[in-house]
């Protein structure tokens, strides 16, 4: 059984399967909603939208990244231009941005964008159209995971624990026992001698 006279340490903070709950909890909300928002995004455009081909105009440099080293990295994404079936030329840039773009000015690419509203377009490709959501809820899923391995050891561990200190005090109980048996049969020996 637990030792009642020690003063308890963890008073005041939080225990690590509670962090782990909250930190991995909120971690997977927030990948899950985001992975959520970004394939119904993504499926709204390319369930009942237009291909087309277009041509990358331009490549734009947005974000300064800092790397582990301590220097900043521009990250590129392809403007691109089409021409929509309302004989319209539309013009938008993609949401993913590399350190190093794989597309070049010129370059023609497979378009997809909803004929009700050509300014939702996107480059009809595995990387630009999946990458993002397939990521975001991969990790949500395995966040989701260790938060629910977090929430069963709270469950269950008080009661893992529990079972672990009943069968140590009844081994310690036995073995008291036995000893105070092995005791008298000592008293018992040395008074009949």
């Amino acid at each position: 059984m637990r030792d009642r006279t020690k003063k308890d340490t963890s008073e005041g903070s939080i225990k690590p399967s509670y962090a782990i709950l909250i930190l991995f909890g909120l971690g997977a909300l927030i990948c899950l909603s985001f992975g959520y928002f970004s394939l119904t995004s993504v499926s709204s455009i390319t369930s009942g939208g237009v291909e087309v081909e277009g041509k990358v105009v331009e490549i734009v440099s947005r974000y300064s990244q800092r790397t582990s080293g301590g220097t900043s990295t521009d990250v590129f994404a392809p403007k691109v231009s089409f021409t929509a079936s309302d004989g319209k030329e539309y013009t938008f840039i993609s949401e993913n941005y590399t350190s190093n773009s794989s597309y070049s000015v010129g370059d023609k690419v497979s378009v997809v964008y909803q004929p009700s509203d050509p300014t939702r377009a996107i480059i009809n490709s595995f990387f630009q159209t999946w990458l993002l959501p397939i990521v975001l809820l991969s990790l949500g899923a395995v966040f989701a995971l260790i938060a629910g391995l977090a929430l069963y050891w709270i469950i269950n561990g008080a009661r893992i624990l529990g079972a672990a200190e009943k069968t140590i005090a009844k081994t310690q109980g036995t073995k008291r026992v036995q000893d105070a048996e092995k005791l008298f049969e000592k008293v018992d020996k040395s008074a009949n001698s």
